[in-house]
């Protein structure tokens, strides 16, 4: 499944200078998703509000399909305690830190104006904390149920395999499209739905993460030039689709590798200390505690001035340098160092 996914679909090349032209159906697979996030977009809010109707609570239906499918396989406890078993040696690793920042700023929207776009549509004396609350609690519950879902099957896979759980588990484009669907093609019977009930919740949450980023972008331009949403739709896709296509090219999956790490665990990161530090020292804390507290049912105790202030801060500033100076001593993944510069430092300006 593996060398089938970087030969046939991929058909990846030997080093990111080897783009070739975009392959085809990449190209088609990425119009398509920029079409449906121009028409999810186009009318703005509301309709965005009547997509995510069916586009939140359906991969969590599918998810749960999934999950008890999983259950009932030879092997699926084992990935379930491999998956609820910690390892307390990596606290100390800083990576690992830099990654949960990094995972939990993009799975909540975090630092890159999602959520100050949505909530500029909020009205004045709507509840914010009780809402921010209920937001992380539903979205880590989401990602510790998923976990079973996904461990289950990864202990099937081992099973069959006559391997551990960690030789078969992967993270990324390596989990979504070797090990999950490997572990999907050896089940005993409905293979093809399965799959297709996979593929499905896969499409549907990247759709969500896709419409919702660029909603933060075309809320900034409405708020401030009253352009109408179409026009900002259809010209942020007619901006965003072309140069998207380096993705669908030969070397399309290392650009895409590393603008991926370097979005999610420095980009997202610095942007989330950017606020810390705006929020904590330039606007007036103490009178926006206030407001919270007297537009919520949840009180915002001192704690919260010290953790927005001093505590996230400090431990992302230490995390960010170790893991620059990380980087600077070896490019990431051992990708040639002009292109970490030209698609890590490019992405972050």
């Amino acid at each position: 499944p593996e060398a089938f996914f970087i030969q046939n679909v991929l058909q990846r090349s030997g080093t990111p200078g080897e783009l070739g032209i975009p392959i085809w159906y990449l190209v088609i697979g990425m119009a398509l998703t920029w079409l449906a996030i121009y028409l999810i977009l186009r009318n703005g809010v509301r309709n965005v509000s009547k997509v995510v109707l069916v586009t939140v609570p359906l991969p969590l239906i599918l998810l749960a399909v999934i999950l008890v499918r999983g259950l009932t396989l030879p092997g699926a406890m084992d990935g379930i305690r491999y998956y609820l078993t910690p390892d307390f040696s990596q606290l100390t690793n800083p990576s690992i830190w830099l990654r949960a920042y990094g995972q939990i700023f993009f799975s909540l929207s975090l630092a890159s104006g999602v959520m100050i776009g949505y909530g500029s549509y909020l009205g004045r004396k709507a509840e914010i904390t009780n809402s921010a609350l209920i937001t992380g609690l539903a979205n880590c519950g989401t990602s510790f149920f998923a976990g079973f879902a996904v461990f289950s099957m990864l202990g099937y896979l081992a099973k069959i395999q006559g391997l551990s759980v960690p030789e078969v588990t992967a993270s990324g484009t390596g989990l979504a499209f070797v090990a999950f669907p490997t572990a999907i093609s050896q089940l005993p019977a409905l293979n093809v739905l399965f799959g297709f009930i996979f593929f499905l919740t896969l499409l549907l949450l990247g759709i969500d993460s896709a419409f919702a980023l660029q909603e933060a972008f075309t809320t900034g331009f409405y708020d401030k030039w009253k352009i109408s949403s179409k026009k900002l739709a259809c010209g942020f896709v007619l901006v965003a689709f072309p140069v998207s296509l380096v993705f669908t090219t030969k070397g399309g999956f290392y650009w895409f590798d590393i603008v991926d790490k370097w979005i999610c665990d420095f980009g997202l990161v610095a942007g989330g200390l950017g606020q810390c530090l705006i929020v904590g020292y330039i606007y007036n804390i103490q009178e926006f505690r206030t407001y919270l507290n007297g537009i919520s049912e949840v009180p915002l105790g001192n704690w919260w001035i010290w953790a927005l202030r001093y505590v996230t801060p400090v431990i992302l500033i230490i995390i960010l340098i170790v893991n620059l100076v990380s980087e600077f001593n070896a490019a990431y993944g051992g990708y040639p160092r002009w292109a970490t510069n030209l698609a890590g430092w490019g992405t972050l300006v």
